[in-house]
């Protein structure tokens, strides 16, 4: 093992140190650049999809906000490493990135929670067994959301809030409530959900 790693060849040998470090930086940026780009995209084919499918409208758990002040904290203790490092604290930094690494431990939970409360609302799959006897899973639709309607959730078709009356779903400009849309919306799969279980898993990631 030794001996592999004595022939390991340094790129960067002969080189000034700086470079070492530009390079390193540059890496770095390359992958934030990354996952803007990735997030950029989620939300581009979020805006599109809104208004051309029946999107659902959510109360977030409040443990999603305690989520969102973990990431400012970890945020701040991240700079405050930094600039312990710079200033040549060692201990301080060392503090701050351990409070920095439980802030993030942190924040996987409370988004993997807050995704669990969505899920017993039906946001969620359902798993199933077919006639073969395998397991199938399938993405809930509208009709297994629970919770109360215009408290807990609300739902828009075609960019138009639908309001609730009785067992029946109507749009907002059929104020004689002569063409109900329950069966479009029972039927249809929760997109929004799903957009919505994809970032919360990215940000864990």
């Amino acid at each position: 093992m030794s001996q592999e790693n004595d022939n390991k060849v340094d790129v960067f040998e002969g080189l000034n140190p700086e470079v070492k470090v530009r390079t390193k930086k540059m890496m770095m940026w390359l992958v934030i650049f990354a996952i803007v780009m990735v997030f950029a995209g989620i939300t581009s084919a979020m805006i599109v999809l809104y208004g051309s499918l029946i999107w659902l409208k959510i109360t977030p758990p409040s443990i999603l906000w305690v989520s969102n002040a973990l990431v400012i904290a970890s945020s701040i203790t991240m700079y405050l490493t930094l600039k312990s490092v710079r200033s040549g604290k060692k201990s301080g930094a060392l503090t701050f990135l351990i409070t920095t690494f439980l802030l993030g431990l942190g924040f996987v939970y409370t988004q993997n929670a807050g995704w669990k409360k969505l899920q017993d609302m039906g946001m969620g799959a359902t798993q199933s067994i077919n006639e073969q006897g395998l397991t199938v899973t399938k993405w809930n639709t509208l009709d297994r959301l629970s919770g109360t309607y215009d408290q807990d959730y609300f739902v828009e078709y075609q960019g138009e809030r639908v309001v609730k009356v009785g067992e029946e779903y109507y749009k907002t400009s059929d104020t004689g409530h002569l063409n109900p849309v329950t069966r479009e919306l029972n039927g249809t799969f929760n997109a929004g959900g799903a957009m919505l279980s994809i970032l919360i898993y990215l940000h864990i990631a």
